[in-house]
This record gives structure tokens, C-alpha cells and sequence, in this order.
């Protein structure tokens, strides 16, 4: 799996956040076995296997589980499993951070839910910031346009998160799109960009209600405080059936 050669550089420890076109059985123990954190969806009809139960309270749960039921097709480490329902649909996730205390239901969902992130750092860059276009054809100026602009959007990141915590709203409230427009405007006038957007953003439209969506995942009681029961394998000899 070419997946495998992006975790080269990465530290133990580090959280990995995909999305279904990265789940399988084999690529989940790969995780483990390197020392990485993961959090996936579950896909549907992927059989499983209770073995502990931390909390149950109509659809939520919480619990560890064995991925693959079946003789045929079994990962190797124990996982966690949780669930919650979202209006019709019955949402699950899985993940490796086996503490309930350690990784709740909500930070689950909420840390799944940023997955696509990257893609509004791209477009930062790309759209707003213009790197679409290359300004030469030399290499030396494409390595100096390509460090002015990623510099530029460290910048930006910085104030739309300054901005959001003086005017206390979530950064995802600040436009981004028009801190890139008005704050060069701001600045060749001598005002303090950050200043006008927290006094006028609501007002012009800088600030305001983000589309994100939010989703009500208050954590059940844990059933059992304790951690992991000592008597439960957190391993077992794994069988992968080459599904596609």
C-alpha cells in the first residue's frame, strides 16, 4: 500500500485522521505497530466483535471491540469502538486510543470532522494567495515564491486566530477570504487590522456564523470506569483476507 510510505517521517504519537478510502485491516495494525494513533469511520457491513463494553445508553456506545467476526478476515490489535446517533443515521468510529478517558466520543467526532481540513489550507494558498501561477520559470524564484506564500499564510492563520480570540468566536467565524482582501487595505492606511476586524466584523460581514456542522455528541457516563480489563488480549494473531 503506498499509504505506508507518508508515515515514514511521522513520530510516534501522532494522531492519524482518514477518511474510508484509507480503511483495511492490515493498514490499522500497520498504524499500531509503528506507535500512531488512529481515528477512522467504520465502514459499513465490517463485522465486528464485542469483548468489553464501557458505556451503552440507547444508540451510543462505547466499548472495545475485534474487527472481523469472521475466521477469514481478523486484524491483529483490539480497537476501540464508538457510536452515536445523528438525526436516521448511526454514526461509528474507530480508533486505537482504547481509554475512554483518554480520547472521548466528542473529540472523536470532532477531530474526524476536521479530516478534510487540509483541503482549506490549499485553498488558501493556491486561491487566495495565487500560488496557482508560477511567477518564472527559473527554479530559484519558483523555491522564493514558494516560501513567501507559505510564510504569508502562517501569517494569516496567526491573525484570523488572534482575531477570533479577541472578538471570542470560533476561528472558523473569521472569513479568511476577506482578511486576505481588506488587511493589506487596512494596513496602507495606517489602522490595525486586527483592531478593525474585531470592532467591525460583525457588522461588515468579517465575522460571521460559520457553516460548519456541529454536532450534539454529549459523552454518556462510562459504564465502567475502569480501564481495560488486565484478563482481555490486546493482540491476537492476524488473518487478512485481501478484500478490495
Amino acid at each position: 500500500m503506498a499509504a505506508r510510505g507518508l508515515l515514514d517521517g511521522l513520530a510516534r504519537g501522532t494522531l492519524v485522521v482518514a477518511d474510508l478510502g484509507y480503511f483495511g485491516f492490515a493498514w490499522f495494525d500497520t498504524l499500531s505497530n509503528r506507535g500512531l494513533w488512529y481515528v477512522s469511520k467504520l465502514r459499513q457491513r465490517t463485522s465486528y466483535r464485542v469483548v468489553q463494553t464501557f458505556s451503552q445508553h440507547g444508540d451510543t456506545f462505547d466499548g472495545l471491540v475485534w474487527l472481523g467476526a469472521y475466521r477469514s478476515d481478523q486484524a491483529e490489535h483490539l480497537v476501540r469502538l464508538v457510536q452515536y446517533r445523528h438525526g436516521r443515521e448511526l454514526r461509528q468510529y474507530i480508533t486505537n486510543v482504547r481509554d475512554p478517558r483518554q480520547f472521548p466520543l466528542a473529540d472523536i467526532v470532532a477531530v474526524y470532522g476536521r479530516r478534510w481540513d487540509i483541503e482549506i489550507a490549499i485553498r488558501l494558498i493556491k486561491q487566495h494567495l495565487g500560488l496557482h501561477v508560477w511567477w518564472s520559470s527559473k527554479d530559484v524564484v519558483i523555491q522564493q515564491q514558494l516560501i513567501a506564500v507559505l510564510i504569508i499564510a502562517q501569517i494569516l492563520q496567526a491573525l484570523r486566530l488572534e482575531i477570533a480570540a479577541r472578538a471570542k468566536v470560533e476561528i472558523f467565524e473569521v472569513s479568511m477570504a476577506l482578511l486576505v482582501r481588506y488587511l493589506p487595505r487596512f494596513a496602507a492606511r495606517g489602522e490595525d487590522p486586527i483592531a478593525v476586524f474585531v470592532a467591525r466584523g460583525r457588522a461588515a460581514g468579517f465575522i460571521r456564523l460559520s457553516r460548519r456542522i456541529h454536532y450534539d455528541t454529549r459523552d454518556p457516563p462510562l459504564a465502567l470506569a475502569e480501564s481495560i480489563a488486565t484478563s482481555i488480549p490486546i493482540t491476537r494473531t492476524p488473518r487478512y483476507a485481501g478484500k478490495a
